[in-house]
């Protein structure tokens, strides 16, 4: 009867741990991960320009960049599209960053304004690409992009040359940076769980 119950017990925990493994592996699957990501970047594109009317471009895997060592060693990162020069965006990009063992810990967008000859000393225009960017990558992560919106007017308002804000939505970690020098807006959102 001992030995029953002892290969019950090891038994119950070689299932357990067995489904706890499929489970973590489904989680955190990169790939599928950056699929859905991609999927849900490209709807949140087609409603975002309804409302903006700023063209932004969907993600096509066959511009992806290969996966590159981050300069800090903090792990990696992915491009997953770079824009070009248009009316008001010199340029921006959007990445996946990794961390060292490859899964993905999070996203990132630039953009930088162009610079006009109508515009203020010292400070160029911010790209409105570069802007919009961040409300795209909320809205694929399920999260509030008015509330993304709302903390970079509030950085506007304050009209610092260089600002920086962060705030957590969910399971992530927001942070903005702009510079009016250059007309550029930073999104990151990283995982907090």
């Amino acid at each position: 009867m001992k030995k029953i119950m002892i290969a019950a017990m090891v038994l119950f925990l070689l299932v357990g741990c067995s489904s706890m493994k499929t489970e973590t592996k489904k989680k955190t699957d990169p790939k599928d991960e950056l699929n859905t990501f991609v999927t849900n970047y490209n709807k949140a594109t087609e409603t975002l320009e309804e409302s903006t009317k700023i063209k932004i471009e969907k993600l096509s895997k066959d511009n992806f960049k290969e996966l590159v060592k981050q300069n800090d060693d903090s792990g990696y990162r992915q491009v997953l599209d770079e824009g070009k020069s248009d009316d008001t965006t010199a340029g921006y990009e959007v990445t996946c960053l990794y961390d060292e063992d490859k899964n993905i810990i999070g996203y990132q967008s630039y953009g930088v304004g162009k610079l006009t000859e109508s515009e203020e000393e010292g400070t160029v225009a911010f790209s409105d690409k570069g802007i919009v960017l961040g409300q795209v990558i909320a809205t694929a992560l399920d999260l509030d992009h008015a509330k993304v919106g709302d903390h970079f007017i509030k950085m506007m308002n304050e009209k610092e040359l260089i600002n920086d804000d962060s705030f957590e939505e969910k399971s992530y970690k927001i942070s903005i940076h702009t510079d009016a020098k250059v007309g550029g807006v930073v999104y990151k959102f990283i995982k907090t769980k």
